[in-house]
């Protein structure tokens, strides 16, 4: 991803230019960069859905307790500081590898305020569940 590469892109894709109700031959640097922007957010968010949802399954299914541990430290410690688009990924993987023992986690969450709405919801969501669904253990669900 460089700019002459965007800038190339947008010169071949007439469309990019009429969608943008421009008559450039050249897209200016602002449009270059915008849609740059624009390809890095999709493909860094694509790319962390698919990491998310290898961990959901993989990490519950084939790592051991320890390695399983240190991946959802980690992810307890990042979602609280994560934008909430991609704390409701989290969450759900959060629940899959920890279980139950997560309550306290999710009742944190639920509880902070200076987190955006729907992160509290999804942590409360799944409070909601272990309190009401009897879930197995750790390991034994994702999401």
């Amino acid at each position: 991803m460089t700019p002459e590469n965007v800038r190339d892109w947008a010169e071949q894709n007439s469309l990019v230019a009429e969608i943008l109700d421009a008559t450039w031959t050249t897209p200016p640097g602002e449009v270059v960069e915008a849609v740059g922007q624009v390809w890095v957010t999709f493909i860094v968010n694509g790319a962390v859905e698919e990491l998310l949802r290898w961990l959901g399954w993989t990490a519950r299914d084939t790592w051991d307790p320890a390695e399983r541990a240190r991946a959802l430290d980690l992810l307890k410690t990042a979602t609280p500081r994560l934008p909430w688009r991609q704390t409701i990924e989290t969450i759900p993987v959060i629940l899959g590898l920890g279980g139950p023992s997560e309550r306290d986690y999710f009742d944190q969450l639920a509880n902070d305020a200076s987190l955006h709405e729907k992160t509290r919801a999804e942590a409360e969501s799944k409070r909601w569940l272990i309190d009401t669904q009897g879930l197995p253990a750790a390991g034994g669900l994702y999401g």
